[in-house]
């Protein structure tokens, strides 16, 4: 699906029951639409701050990052204290301003988008949705946090390791991937509905704990597509092959959520096609976009 300029619910359907991979290429250009004439607006002015309040806020400070895939620039922002503190409610910590623009966090911003690349499909998607970039702080540099919020939806937070981290770019695109895939699902529901009983919970082999079976929609939806996503890349790298091994591990555990009452047609089907991709691949030629290996994985 190329060069939408609007999206309905049956246009979903089609997307989600045919054999394309689980990012939806060209998908994220239509839904990017809907909302700008929803809001009669468009993306050139959006910001985090500003969209926090209206229009009525302006970052501390921003920084512009080029990146070969982009349809759209990136922007790392440093959101203004009040929206910032709202976040920090929430358990978020951020970088200082002058860290998250600086050049050298730039650096390893673009490296994580240089192996999204490897799938131009899907980096075309992340370039649509991710419009905003805020640079969280975690406790250890071993350790990733990433966020989204749908009021915001083109908008990512990641943190970015300060020091050398072994596989840190891989980390860090995961992180983005993880996040734009949680907007774009968002969106979706905007137009298709995935759940009709928001009560109704399952266990999440991602938490660890039952959760409302939207939340454990989204995790089977995300990681589904970063689980092919790595399918496309190089196999023989060990990021690769362990994150794929512990993906396969994790779907397992929701192998059924996709007969479970509560989620609609639609939702169903989703969860169904995320599974197969997981749980049921076959090699196959490779696609037509760029990769960084010859093999891909198709499903059925």
């Amino acid at each position: 699906m190329n060069n939408m300029t609007n999206v309905s619910a049956d246009e979903i359907r089609g997307v989600i029951s045919n054999d394309d991979p689980l990012w939806f290429p060209g998908l994220a250009e239509g839904l990017v639409n809907v909302w700008s004439i929803t809001r009669g607006t468009t993306l050139a002015s959006y910001s985090s701050s500003g969209l926090f309040n209206h229009g009525q806020l302006s970052p501390l400070a921003e920084q512009v990052v080029q990146l070969k895939c982009r349809a759209t620039c990136s922007v790392i922002e440093v959101l203004h204290e009040q929206v910032q503190r709202s976040y920090e409610l929430q358990g978020l910590s951020f970088a200082l301003p002058e860290e998250a623009i600086s050049l050298e966090t730039c650096q390893r911003v673009q490296e994580a988008f240089a192996i999204i690349e490897g799938v131009q499909s899907l980096a075309s998607s992340i370039c649509q949705l991710v419009r905003r970039i805020h640079v969280l702080r975690a406790e250890d540099d071993a350790f990733d946090i990433s966020h989204s919020d749908p009021q915001l939806p083109f908008s990512v937070f990641a943190s970015v390791p300060v020091n050398s981290q072994r596989y840190q770019a891989w980390r860090l695109a995961e992180g983005f991937i993880h996040e734009a895939m949680h907007l774009q699902l968002s969106l979706i529901e905007q137009v298709a509905p995935m759940v009709k009983d928001g009560n109704l919970r399952y266990y999440s082999p991602w938490r660890k704990v039952e959760r409302p079976i939207g939340g454990v929609l989204h995790g089977l939806y995300v990681f589904g597509v970063i689980y092919e996503w790595l399918g496309y890349l190089d196999i023989s790298n060990q990021y690769v092959r362990e994150r794929r091994q512990e993906i396969e591990d994790e779907v397992r555990q929701v192998k059924d959520f996709a007969s479970i009452s509560g989620l609609t047609k639609l939702g169903g089907l989703l969860a169904t096609k995320a599974i197969n991709r997981v749980m049921f691949k076959r090699p196959v030629s490779s696609p037509e976009d760029g990769r960084l290996s010859t093999e891909r994985y198709l499903f059925p």
